[in-house]
């Protein structure tokens, strides 16, 4: 009887062997659930990076080398060594906005330059590479990063949530439906530009040169 129970068990073993691990959801495919056959990974110039970056826009690079980059602004603000610049884009029946709070280091070497320490967009074709962003669910963005809920600076919308990590560098609006309105980029662990309001009423146009 030994001689026919051999054959059998290195039957079973082998099937085991030839059984292929079952392939794990990525997160990406997670978020935005509705459209996950159009994902594709996301372009360095919509890319965004907490801690670091939106697109062409670096946390403490300098503020006035961004004209270069992204054209005149159609908002600007400045006071007391703060400076805040608003650029906006129509798309599809939109307007999107993308604004960056920036300072001087008023009294040192370096004061004539203005670092940026906050970027703010409602555009949705910036994303995080895990593609979390405008339009991303909450209750997915949070299997992400480890957001707690913020008072809104300036409180002019009651209807819409904070929820930052400041340790990773990144902040997320939300609206009462529990999607995705606007991210928020910052130094990680710098949570004194989360109290700045990017909420901007443009009501001072910048000169135009």
């Amino acid at each position: 009887m030994k001689y026919i129970f051999i054959p059998v068990i290195a039957i079973v073993l082998f099937a085991c062997n030839q059984v292929q691990p079952v392939a794990k959801q990525s997160l990406a495919d997670s978020l935005h659930t509705a459209d996950t056959s159009s994902i594709k990974a996301v372009s360095p110039v919509h890319m965004i990076i907490p801690g670091k970056k939106i697109g062409h826009i670096y946390i403490n690079a300098d503020a006035d080398s961004l004209a270069a980059k992204l054209g005149h602004p159609s908002f600007t603000d400045a006071a007391m060594g703060a400076l805040m610049m608003q650029w906006t884009a129509r798309a599809n029946g939109h307007v999107y906005e993308t604004t960056t709070y920036s300072h001087r280091n008023m009294g040192n070497a370096d004061n004539s330059v203005s670092y940026i320490k906050e970027i703010r967009t409602t555009h949705p074709k910036f994303k995080t590479a895990d593609y979390a962003g405008v339009g991303s669910e909450l209750k997915d963005v949070m299997k992400i990063y480890k957001l707690k809920q913020r008072a809104v600076p300036g409180g002019t919308d009651k209807k819409t949530s904070l929820y930052d990590d400041y340790a990773a560098g990144i902040g997320f609006e939300v609206d009462s439906n529990g999607k995705c309105t606007a991210v928020l980029v910052h130094a990680p662990g710098d949570s004194s530009v989360t109290y700045i309001s990017l909420h901007v009423q443009q009501k001072t146009k910048s000169p135009r040169k």
